[in-house]
């Protein structure tokens, strides 16, 4: 299919990342290249981990614009494709830098939504914005200081690396002697952990595409658990990973209504820019909704949540791909020191 567009581009596709999330981010970008292919745009895919390659094919300035796709620390997530290409001159598309680092470390994320809802003088309709009780563990905590943040938890809990994403690497924990033992361990070799109260509440995603005249909501997704506690990478992101998906979710009106005004302040304060997304927790008997994280630059595999959600709106791949790109020109209040 032609672009709607009338003209066409020259972009340079960063794909992937250095770290567990490589393929899942090479897999996306190159679905992401060859839509915009076939929308008749001429395209180069680079390697994010090819730092110095990278490096020089910006500085040759043979591209319109750059379109990275890759998730997680040392990733375009990051938002240092974005610093790097605008130190070049070159239009970026996805996240800047505040957002990027915003967004990578949970813990830093969920500090920000905390000040975002505790300080704005906003009403969220039928939910109170909220994140996880957290303990977060950090490579210089102290064993002593360790047991007791974890201990002043309720069981079960949930531990996670503050970097990182697509549910990996995640354990629960049913002993306080298990999550210390695992703490101590990740703290050595990553230096971040978030342990968390294990929440029983139905979880939902919420995509935002911004489209080239209008930032576009799609409808939430609620995720299947079928009796999981958590659900693993499979269970989001496999083959059969669309199975779970319940499009729109069954929410009433005032809810849905109420999560849409929250993401879409999230969307704003942080500085959002393409095709992202935000997962929480529903919890209707208490009217919460617990903010767990986001994701600046959304997965764009065929069972991604984003591409389902787009999908279900009437948003076919190359229209979500090419909308994603050509944020690279879209004017925003980015802040980067170069």
């Amino acid at each position: 299919m032609k672009s709607s567009h009338s003209k066409t581009y020259s972009a340079l596709v960063v794909v992937g990342s250095a770290n567990e999330e490589r393929a899942f981010g090479i897999t996306s970008g190159q679905r992401v290249a060859q839509a915009l292919k076939n929308r008749g745009w001429s395209i180069t895919v680079a390697d994010a981990a090819q730092k110095m390659d990278l490096i020089k094919q910006m500085s040759d300035k043979q591209f319109d614009l750059v379109v990275p796709v890759g998730f997680g620390l040392n990733s375009p997530e990051d938002g240092t494709i974005f610093t790097v290409a605008k130190f070049f001159g070159i239009p970026c598309a996805g996240p800047g830098p505040f957002c990027g680092a915003v967004c990578t470390d949970k813990s830093i994320f969920q500090s920000v939504v905390r000040g975002i809802f505790d300080s704005a003088d906003s009403n969220n309709g039928r939910l109170y914005v909220r994140t996880p009780n957290t303990f977060l563990v950090s490579r210089f905590a102290s064993r002593d200081a360790l047991e007791k943040g974890i201990q002043s938890l309720p069981l079960p809990l949930v531990l996670k690396p503050a970097y990182g994403g697509s549910s990996i690497g995640i354990l629960i924990a049913g002993t306080y002697g298990e999550a210390i033992e695992h703490a101590n361990k990740v703290k050595e070799s990553t230096g971040r952990l978030l342990v968390q109260e294990l929440i029983s509440a139905r979880e939902i995603s919420s995509t935002i595409i911004d489209m080239p005249d209008h930032v576009h909501l799609c409808p939430l997704v609620e995720l299947e658990k079928r009796g999981s506690l958590i659900l693993d990478y499979d269970a989001k992101f496999g083959v059969s990973a669309t199975s779970r998906h319940m499009i729109p979710a069954p929410f009433p009106p005032d809810i849905t209504d109420a999560v849409k005004r929250i993401v879409s302040t999230l969307h704003s304060a942080i500085g959002f820019c393409g095709v992202t997304r935000v997962d929480a927790l529903i919890d209707e008997d208490k009217s919460e909704m617990i903010v767990l994280e986001a994701n600046p630059i959304a997965g764009m595999l065929e069972s991604s949540i984003a591409t389902d959600a787009a999908r279900a709106d009437g948003i076919d791949f190359e229209t979500l791909a090419e909308a994603y790109a050509l944020t690279a020109f879209r004017v925003r209040e980015e802040v980067c020191l170069l």
